[in-house]
């Protein structure tokens, strides 16, 4: 699970000559990705720990995220690949470049 930034990784790994990719797909429309941001957000403020309304609010909140459809998360996976090897294949291309 990555938590906060992932600038830190490389160093981490210990790599000097290494490049980090990131890549981020939208899901929803950004009017119930606010809407679900300030729902979790007043359940958090105004509700018990373990109330059902704050249980409600953060699964709505991690659907705008991460929706649970089979067919957006193979959508994903083939949008990243093909973003992953275009990448590959620029920087290969730099690489033949500079030798």
């Amino acid at each position: 699970e990555t938590v906060g930034f992932t600038a830190g990784y490389l160093d981490l790994l210990g790599y000097e000559d290494a490049h980090t990719y990131t890549q981020e797909f939208g899901t929803v429309p950004t009017v119930f990705v606010f809407r679900a941001m300030i729902r979790e957000h007043a359940a958090y403020i105004n509700t018990p720990f373990d109330s059902w309304e704050r249980e409600y609010a953060s699964h709505r909140l991690r659907s705008v995220f991460y929706p649970q459809d089979n067919d957006w998360m193979a959508s994903i996976q083939a949008r990243g690949l093909t973003a992953m090897k275009q990448a590959l294949t620029y920087l290969s291309a730099q690489a033949q470049a500079q030798a």
